[in-house]
């Protein structure tokens, strides 16, 4: 189905504006977000690794849970007892069928190298006003200049995941779930919060929701979308190459604002964040479908990364010293290191490109210029602590 689709008619309104910008388009797509495809079509391999074939569905549990007879959980391996039945949950239908700590996968409770509690390898830094860190790592919560979002109050189900009730309570114009489900409806809403905040200012500037009813400003560049796709490499163009195309080719030709990238960047790690909640309660439902869920949010690491490498270069009076523009840059890095770095622990994320991106990113002698410009805008500490480099 190719990442997130193609744009549909942009929904702009039309309303006279002093600076000649027009605002911001309500929703930038009308279908499912991520790539899905049948398990097993998806091969998780480490970075680098040339592709070796489709990998097994999740091995189906022994006899004993083919409902058969049980009295306690113990007998029917990851899925649950029904007591009232006196058999085993299986197929399971759903988190309930399964013990904790698995999620139901196929009609089978599979086990996750993971658990509801387990620390991301990068945490947050957390709210603005908090203690700095110590040492000579650099601490957006010193900086970032955060602005409330109005609270509109939603009667649906998050369906295991806190972050999308907080994405939904904060519009009235809420992408509806059964257009694609919970992760596509927090995109896309993403992008209709985005807009709206925007729109409230003279110069239409770009907004990122981050959570609990608070967002970030920034002001655009003079520079256009469409030159930043000069700035992403090779390596990286091949690996990102559905996205690529459709935000930096084809969106360009009707977005023209870099910072049109943010928008998307912040959209896709809310749908990751949105899916890896819901997986560490056993909720997250695909089918027969492996998707994936935290790719996007590591291609607009490196698409965000290019952006802020060409504007340094192309429009320097801009860049330098715009700690509003460091703060949120740093927000989004931290936000993806966190949800990718546990999301694609998920067997049913796994298989797609995110791993070896980042490996490219991380380590590509054709992303040298990228890494040296991170090193300089935030220091060694913070890119060893996010990425591993110094």
């Amino acid at each position: 189905m190719g990442s997130r689709v193609a744009r549909g008619v942009l929904l702009l309104a039309l309303v006279i504006v002093q600076t000649g910008c027009g605002p911001r388009s309500r929703y930038h797509a009308d279908a499912p977000v991520n790539q899905q495809v049948p398990w097993g079509s998806a091969a998780p391999r480490p970075p680098g690794a040339p592709y070796s074939g489709p990998v097994a569905p999740p091995p189906l549990p022994a006899a004993a849970a083919w409902g058969l007879s049980c009295s306690a959980d113990s007998q029917c391996l990851l899925h649950r007892c029904n007591a009232a039945a006196g058999r085993c949950s299986f197929p399971c239908q759903g988190p309930a069928d399964c013990a904790t700590g698995s999620i139901c996968m196929l009609g089978v409770c599979a086990g996750i190298p993971w658990t509801a509690n387990a620390t991301p390898q990068v945490p947050p830094q957390g709210a603005p006003g908090a203690p700095p860190l110590p040492g000579v790592d650099y601490d957006y919560r010193l900086a970032l200049k955060l602005s409330p979002v109005p609270f509109s109050p939603w009667a649906g189900d998050e369906l295991g995941s806190p972050h999308l009730r907080d994405v939904m309570s904060h519009t009235q114009d809420r992408w509806p779930m059964q257009n694609g489900g919970p992760s596509t409806a927090a995109h896309e809403t993403l992008h209709q919060i985005h807009a709206e905040m925007g729109n409230t200012t003279s110069e239409h500037d770009a907004f990122v929701y981050l959570e609990q009813g608070q967002g970030a400003f920034v002001a655009e560049p003079d520079l256009v979308l469409a030159r930043v796709r000069d700035w992403v490499p090779a390596g990286a163009r091949e690996l990102a190459n559905s996205r690529y195309r459709l935000y930096l080719i084809e969106q360009a030709k009707s977005f023209t604002e870099v910072l049109y990238l943010f928008d998307e960047w912040g959209a896709y790690v809310g749908n990751g964040r949105v899916s890896v909640e819901q997986a560490r309660g056993g909720w997250y439902q695909a089918g027969n479908y492996q998707v994936d869920e935290v790719d996007g949010m590591v291609d607009f690491l490196y698409f965000g990364s290019a952006a802020m490498l060409a504007v340094r270069q192309l429009e320097p009076a801009y860049f330098h010293g715009n700690e509003q523009l460091k703060a949120v840059f740093a927000v989004l890095a931290e936000s993806t290191m966190r949800w990718y770095s546990e999301g694609i622990r998920v067997p049913g994320f796994q298989g797609f490109h995110a791993e070896e991106l980042m490996a490219h990113f991380t380590s590509s002698p054709e992303n040298a210029p990228i890494r040296a410009m991170l090193r300089e805008w935030y220091g060694s500490t913070w890119t060893q602590r996010l990425f591993g480099f110094s």
